[in-house]
């Protein structure tokens, strides 16, 4: 009689120090479940959490492909945050687009009533640039990300301020749309930063990762 799969993989996670990686369509052949059967994924979730393994992401939505990490208990938990890529689109639109614009406008306000709190806001902005290059792999992809964070960043300045309709307290280029530029010039190094600094951990992670699961489990 087989044992169940949540067994197996519980078992070949202990082998294997408690943590490893595959993907969605080995866990859904070794339940025998179908790929748009969601109720099945809850099932294969609640499965594995009675025998103590977790997964780093709910399997709803996810495509047949898509990679996964299997723990036990707390010890695999992420250690890193997801990847631009892995979000949903509407996730990447927020974040590449509508945060860095919400926070654009907010600096812009500021630079009609502060210039202390505008200098504070504008630097905590283009210093993020670091934080959404680490988004990515890679110092090129960071700095991709960087040309649509700092030209969002500082347009929405501009249209904050224009909008406002209060004198700058402080300096600003001329013409003011130079300070797209600037804003550009100076995320796009940070992003590059962030998507190296990223890189280099993603492969000091995949020095500690366990060999993946051979599929199907089970």
């Amino acid at each position: 009689m087989n044992a169940p799969s949540e067994l197996v993989i519980r078992n070949y996670l202990d082998q294997q120090g408690g943590e490893t990686e595959a993907r969605v369509e080995h866990l859904l052949t070794s339940f025998g479940v179908d790929a748009d059967d969601e109720k099945g994924r809850e099932r294969i979730a609640e499965s594995l959490a009675l025998a103590g393994v977790s997964v780093d992401r709910p399997l709803a939505g996810l495509d047949e492909g898509e990679p996964i990490r299997l723990f036990v208990g707390a010890r695999g938990k992420r250690r890193l945050p997801p990847l631009f890529s892995e979000h949903s689109r509407p996730v990447q639109v927020v974040l590449a687009v509508v945060v860095p614009a919400l926070y654009g406008a907010l600096t812009g306000v500021f630079l009609g009533v502060s210039e202390a709190v505008y200098l504070v806001l504008a630097l905590i902005g283009i210093l993020g640039a670091v934080g959404a290059g680490f988004d990515h792999i890679g110092a090129g992809a960071g700095a991709l990300r960087g040309v649509v964070a700092g030209s969002v960043f500082g347009a929405s300045i501009l249209i904050a301020h224009e909008i406002h309709g209060k004198e700058a307290e402080a300096h600003l280029p001329e013409p003011a749309i130079v300070l797209v530029a600037v804003t550009t010039g100076i995320a796009v190094p940070l992003a590059a930063l962030g998507g190296w600094l990223r890189q280099r951990q993603e492969r000091k992670a995949k020095l500690r990762e366990d060999p993946a699961v051979p599929a199907p489990l089970g």
